[in-house]
């Protein structure tokens, strides 16, 4: 998949409907890319990360994340529509859809952004920012 602006709607309509495939319950639409990057640059801004620092940074987004009761993973693992944002200099783009397991944290930091004095600053923070590739993010950020 080619990188879309969040800003492109149409192109971003055409490949979550791509990308939710066949399925029909936990899809993802450009309205949660568009509130994923709200919700990520207002956790960046309250720990004071600097803009230049956002560059490089990914997250994986599962809007459709909930827990489910045992019942439903004794068929089968449960799936949902996931994303990949990340953070460019000339704004957020959408890096990856597609259908992935169902897991319990709605975002995952995926890569960190910059190494230098602004890289010691997200190393500093905590919570939201405090994470090692791949670490999910405790429950009460993601809401």
């Amino acid at each position: 998949m080619k990188k879309i602006n969040v800003t492109d709607f149409k192109k971003l309509d055409v490949a979550f409907r791509v990308g939710n495939g066949k399925g029909s319950e936990r899809l993802a639409y450009r309205g949660d890319a568009e509130a994923s990057v709200r919700f990520i640059e207002n956790k960046l801004i309250e720990k004071a990360i600097p803009k230049c620092a956002w560059i490089g940074a990914k997250f994986s987004v599962q809007p459709g994340a909930e827990k489910l009761p045992n019942e439903y993973y004794a068929k089968s693992i449960p799936e949902a529509t996931q994303f990949t944002i990340e953070r460019r200099y000339n704004g957020w783009f959408v890096v990856e859809i597609r259908r992935a397991n169902l897991r319990l944290n709605q975002f995952i930091l995926l890569s960190k952004p910059i190494k230098g004095p602004e890289g010691a600053i997200i190393n500093h923070a905590t919570k939201f920012d405090d994470l090692h590739e791949g670490k999910k993010m405790k429950e009460e950020d993601i809401y």
